[in-house]
């Protein structure tokens, strides 16, 4: 990770000066990158999926959203475990995952429970 994005993570917008580029110094600027999604609208998808409980019915961004709009309203989350497939080429996917947990075991345990739920479901 380089320095932009560490502190663009951190909610710190860095405000470079002409000519300060060329010797090293960056000025630092606080900003909010919070965004509030407690009344964001429901979509189609959301919608078809409450509806229909298929996980088909909806985009894996519309399935975001509705997460974040919960725990802007509420939701007590104090760990989460996010896997998603990315399409490289037509016949070639791997499989990533982000993570905001206490332990290791946390992070199995929310994942084991997962994969418990979908077996039930179907």
């Amino acid at each position: 990770m380089n320095e932009m994005d560490y502190l663009y993570r951190r909610g710190i917008d860095p405000v470079i000066r002409f000519g300060a580029v060329d010797h090293g110094i960056v000025e630092y600027e606080e900003r909010s990158v919070i965004d509030d999604f407690k009344d964001y609208p429901q979509t189609i998808g959301e919608i078809r999926s409450d509806q229909t409980q298929l996980a088909s019915d909806w985009t894996p961004r519309e399935a975001l959203i509705d997460l974040l709009r919960q725990i802007d309203n509420g939701l007590d989350v104090p760990g989460i475990v996010i896997s998603y497939t990315v399409k490289e080429e037509e016949d070639k996917r791997y499989t990533k995952y982000i993570a905001s947990t206490q332990t290791h075991n946390e992070a199995l345990a929310i994942l084991t429970r997962a994969a418990w739920l979908v077996n039930v479901a179907t």
